[in-house]
């Protein structure tokens, strides 16, 4: 009939509100869009981020959307990999080894494309 109090019946229980999870909710596409498969498939196969693709699409459309721009690119990969906040857990190995991977691949094509303006032409064909 009664139901027992407990401790917790008189503390507000209430998170706050995180401002930004409806848009981030919004912002992750659940699929890689046709510019990324395409630009996957134009990387070197030791070089295509497969498992970050699979776990992560809006990560890899973005970096799709970018990759011309070599310091977009640079800026984004050292944002993923770095954690500026301090409360990031991180990725899964696989993820984390994939995006270094692409990190060490765009600095090699935009700092000899820096020094060599047709080498970034050369690595897409």
């Amino acid at each position: 009939m009664f139901r027992k109090i407990k401790n917790e019946d008189f503390l507000d229980e209430q998170k706050p509100a995180d401002p930004f999870k409806a848009l981030r909710a919004r912002q992750r596409p659940t699929e890689l869009e046709s510019a990324a498969i395409t630009w996957i498939a134009k990387l070197p196969r030791e070089v295509q981020p497969r498992e970050l693709g699979h776990r992560y699409p809006r990560i890899v459309n973005k970096l799709a959307q970018m990759w011309g721009n070599g310091s977009q690119v640079d800026n984004y990969l050292n944002e993923l990999l770095l954690d500026a906040r301090g409360s990031r857990s991180g990725f899964p190995k696989p993820v984390r080894d994939e995006l270094l991977i692409l990190r060490s691949h765009s600095r090699r094509i935009y700092i000899t494309s820096a020094n060599d303006g047709w080498a970034h032409e050369r690595t897409l064909k």
